[in-house]
């Protein structure tokens, strides 16, 4: 399964509620969350949160929303920690990890990069393992891969 993944804390300090802020007349989560909705290579996707008021405005957006653990909102939590939770919640072969963080992307965006990353993997004499997370970092421009089980 490729399983989208918002992850959408609710103590950020530097933009204190900064997932409930309205950008453009709707809650900056809620952008992401209707990407991830027209992202027909996304089998499921999920809001990962700790904060109530966050996982009531994603469920009134359709999104499903996975309680997050205490632990795993700290500043010291790290994006790693959280996919781990969400794979160990959610078993998925994909794990595309979307930041609502970065709502201003191109229509099919999400789609492409899962589809260039199955084309990667799928291609002869190249080995993986089924537990990847594909991470795209708007603001950089650059795809990220990586392994959650590695250590």
């Amino acid at each position: 399964m490729i399983l989208g993944l918002i992850p959408a804390r609710g103590g950020s300090k530097g933009i204190p509620r900064k997932n409930l802020r309205k950008i453009a007349g709707k809650p900056l989560i809620a952008w992401t969350i209707e990407a991830a909705q027209e992202a027909s290579r996304l089998e499921r996707f999920v809001v990962s949160t700790e904060d109530g008021e966050i996982a009531e405005v994603a469920r009134e957006y359709g999104a499903e929303v996975l309680d997050r653990p205490q632990h795993l909102a700290s500043d010291r939590a790290t994006s790693l920690s959280v996919w781990q939770h969400t794979l160990n919640s959610i078993p998925a072969s994909v794990l595309v990890n979307i930041y609502p963080t970065s709502p201003i992307r191109d229509q099919g965006l999400i789609d492409s990069v899962v589809k260039q990353f199955i084309d990667l993997v799928a291609l002869p004499g190249i080995s993986w393992s089924p537990r990847y997370v594909l991470s795209r970092r708007y603001s950089s421009g650059g795809s990220h891969m990586s392994r959650p089980d590695s250590r």
